[in-house]
């Protein structure tokens, strides 16, 4: 599968989580933003500074790179995103874990069968993505 179908499914469960009771989720703030007032709730967040600032910086270095080559790779913005999504997801998912550990280790035990399938899938998406394979 591509990688960004991965990181919905991901950003699918992390908004499953929170709309179950999770509230505090290292993301949480992000995500009752995005609950509460919609799309323009991302505006209020820390998550919509970062986002800008990383489009201005790729999109910077996508320009400086296309005057030095023949065609600027589009790859280099997408990286961003994987990146930023990845700083976002780590975290819940090892908040999640952690939280799970408490609850029992059978309850850890049936997440890692849910969650380590997706995340080695997504670890061979990004290696065929790098790849130019995917």
């Amino acid at each position: 599968m591509k990688i960004f179908i991965y990181m919905f499914i991901f950003s699918g469960i992390m908004a499953l989580l929170y709309a179950g009771g999770f509230h505090d989720l290292p993301t949480g703030d992000l995500v009752s933003s995005i609950i509460a007032n919609g799309l323009s709730g991302i505006k209020d967040s820390g998550i919509y500074t970062e986002l800008t600032a990383l489009l201005v910086l790729a999109s910077g270095a996508i320009i400086v790179a296309g005057l030095f080559t023949r065609s600027p790779d589009f790859n280099l913005l997408k990286a961003g995103f994987v990146a930023t999504f990845l700083g976002l997801f780590i975290p819940d998912l090892l908040w999640f874990y952690d939280k799970l550990i408490s609850y029992g280790t059978w309850y850890a035990i049936i997440a890692s069968i849910i969650f380590i399938p997706l995340i080695y899938g997504f670890i061979v998406s990004a290696v065929d993505w790098v790849g130019g394979s995917d």
